[in-house]
């Protein structure tokens, strides 16, 4: 049974990014509603809280709520209805998702709003190039899937990732057309190992053709090329991921205090 938006969360003040006290509370407010948005607690269509519940959850003034409303009606997630309220907008296309993962709960939480479609698997022997980004020995036995990781309620696609394994846990992307969340905890759960660590890279790329088809997205676009090692607890490396992020579908914002600035 699907919650209605109004249930969704504890009628007592919450805490909200905490680990970011240099956040603007307005902002803090505004990226609550949008991880709700990009969740589907508040579909397209559907009703926001009031001014006053949204003081309640956050512990903020009226001032605050207003602002963060603002922000999002002026980025087109929400809109103003004459005597419905604030709804989440029908046209509001496609959320962008933050993607810049600092934890393995950040990356959780990216992958709660979506789910992959597995397209294609396929064995390779890994070469000096593949070596090298694998982080493996030349002529190892690994597994290669080309996956588009989609809205979960819309199914619009969002991202392409190439996701790679050994051989030995070939199990983990073969006989699998959907993966809800996320591969690493799909493997976690088959092999028993424990992901501790993860490492990633973030490039500037443009879009190849065989890739931008697969995400409905036009040929030679900009994109972010995020490549991800997931590490073990015995510090192995059982899968990597390559994802490719259009530009149109992608947003990070990040907020610095100057120190010893007032």
């Amino acid at each position: 049974m699907k919650m209605q938006p109004e249930l969704a969360h504890s009628a007592e003040p919450e805490a909200v990014d905490q680990q970011n006290v240099a956040l603007p509370m307005y902002r803090t407010v505004a990226n609550a509603i949008e991880r709700d948005i990009a969740s589907n607690v508040y579909p397209a269509g559907a009703k926001i809280p009031t001014e006053a519940e949204l003081m309640q959850r956050f512990g903020v003034s009226r001032h605050t709520v207003r602002q963060a409303l603002r922000g999002l009606r002026d980025s087109g997630a929400l809109i103003s209805r004459r005597g419905v309220g604030t709804i989440v907008n029908h046209k509001h296309v496609r959320p962008k998702f933050l993607t810049g993962v600092n934890s393995l709960d950040d990356l959780q939480q990216f992958v709660e709003a979506t789910e992959l479609h597995i397209y294609n698997v396929e064995n390779f022997t890994v070469n000096a190039y593949w070596a090298d980004i694998l982080r493996c020995e030349i002529d190892e036995k690994w597994i290669r899937a080309d996956v588009v990781r989609v809205a979960r309620e819309s199914h619009d696609p969002l991202s392409h990732l190439q996701a790679f394994t050994p051989a030995r846990y070939a199990r983990v992307l073969r006989g699998v057309k959907t993966v809800q969340g996320s591969i690493y905890s799909r493997l976690e759960r088959m092999t028993g190992l424990r992901i501790v660590e993860l490492s990633q890279k973030i490039v500037a790329e443009t879009l190849e053709p065989c890739i931008a088809k697969a995400v409905h997205a036009k040929p030679g676009i900009a994109a972010l090329k995020i490549t991800r090692w997931y590490i073990d607890q015995h510090g192995g490396i059982p899968l990597v991921g390559i994802g490719h992020y259009p530009g149109d579908r992608y947003s990070q914002e990040t907020h610095f205090r100057m120190q010893g600035r007032h």
